[in-house]
């Protein structure tokens, strides 16, 4: 799959940009400051839905704009395809050839990118759950469905979590959320373990 181009309009600090990529090797170049990165956030924002370097949308929207549009054009087995964000103040929407999304899950793995920026010096410095982030990332891009697990699974650990809070503990209901946990967490476990082993 190949980025063809890229559209913003009030994103960061670009009020309008259009780029054409060619099929090779692509370099942005320029002082700092200027946008560089800006421009890499707005194509991982088309493979994941949310910027790697902020946690807020509204971050992203450009000064005294009220939303913000990411437009990218990509082939995928000789297929050409858009992907569209729309990032407002109260609202977020996805689409892919003008059809809107209903979940995360249904954008990850049509535009797969990779990206390692000075944050990622992270992977080494810090512990293992910088590296699991990493890791589920990439792994969310090759196989979506391993996304819906994540989730799953972090969504289960939470009511469990707030099972074993009460005075009186449902042991029946705390069955429940273990085989449940057991279930998402060995299909994560194999599928990361595969993952690293391939790659290793």
């Amino acid at each position: 799959m190949k980025l063809k181009s890229l559209q913003l309009v009030n994103f960061r600090n670009y009020k309008k940009l259009h780029l054409e990529f060619n099929g090779k090797v692509n370099l942005l170049v320029g002082k700092n400051g200027q946008g560089k990165t800006n421009i890499v956030e707005s194509i991982y924002m088309l493979s994941f839905g949310k910027s790697f370097r902020t946690n807020k949308d509204k971050e992203m929207v450009r000064f005294n704009s009220e939303n913000l549009y990411i437009g990218g054009s990509f082939s995928k087995y000789n297929k050409y395809s858009l992907i569209e964000l729309i990032i407002g103040k109260d609202k977020k929407g996805i689409r892919i050839n003008k059809v809107p999304l209903q979940k995360i899950q249904e954008l990850l793995g049509n535009l797969n990118v990779v990206i390692f920026s000075p944050e990622d010096l992270r992977l080494v410095k810090e512990g293992p759950k910088e590296r699991r982030a990493f890791i589920d990332k990439e792994i969310s891009q090759i196989i979506p469905k391993y996304y819906k697990y994540l989730t799953n699974y972090n969504k289960t650990l939470s009511q469990r979590s707030r099972v074993l809070k009460n005075i009186h503990v449902d042991e029946a209901l705390l069955d429940v959320y273990d085989d449940t946990l057991a279930k998402y967490g060995s299909y994560i476990y194999i599928l990361r373990r595969d993952f690293i082993k391939k790659d290793s």
